[in-house]
């Protein structure tokens, strides 16, 4: 799990015993930091670390762009010290207005993107629209997912044409 975790650019050590959160009525973790808008992101990308080189590319164009994005790598001194399997539930199944999926072999292999698509999944059995915007790195199928999504093809496209069909897909224009 270690290791999974410091695929994310987070290092952790694991801690014998963990003190009490603080809880609410619902059993939640209260968060120091003010309340924020149900979707605080307009974009968080969910991706394996192999495949990190592309996705930082888009990452950057859409920063470029002025779109809020979740990538963890613009992350790190939020990330630092909270609870990642709270927190990532909470980005990508309720903080974000879309997420971006980056399919391949290693993504539906490793834990913490498993962890992202279910909490993704689960919000888009709700949305009323789309919500997790596949793009595929090759054809491996993804647990959850019918065939029948429509998905863009990374071997055909450039990661700064993705960064056009995001803006698109946000109602932005890309100049």
């Amino acid at each position: 799990m270690t290791q999974g975790v410091q695929s994310l650019g987070v290092p952790i050590r694991r801690m014998a015993t963990v003190a009490p959160a603080q809880s609410s009525a619902m059993g939640k973790t209260k968060q120091k930091s003010p309340v924020t808008p149900a979707e605080q992101y307009d974009v968080a990308l969910s991706f394996a670390g192999e495949n990190r080189t592309y996705v930082e590319e888009v990452a950057e164009g859409l920063k470029a762009a002025s779109v809020s994005v979740f990538y963890d790598k613009f992350e790190k001194a939020d990330l630092w010290g909270k609870n990642l399997i709270e927190h990532l539930a909470e980005i990508y199944g309720h903080r974000s207005r879309f997420v971006v999926m980056f399919v391949s072999k290693e993504y539906v292999e490793k834990a913490w993107t498993t962890h992202e698509r279910r909490h993704a999944q689960d919000r888009a059995l709700l949305a009323q629209s789309e919500y997790i915007l596949p793009a595929r790195f090759d054809d491996t199928a993804v647990p959850g997912m019918t065939s029948t999504v429509a998905f863009v093809d990374l071997r055909k496209t450039s990661p700064s044409e993705l960064v056009g069909l995001i803006l698109q897909k946000l109602g932005k224009s890309s100049h």
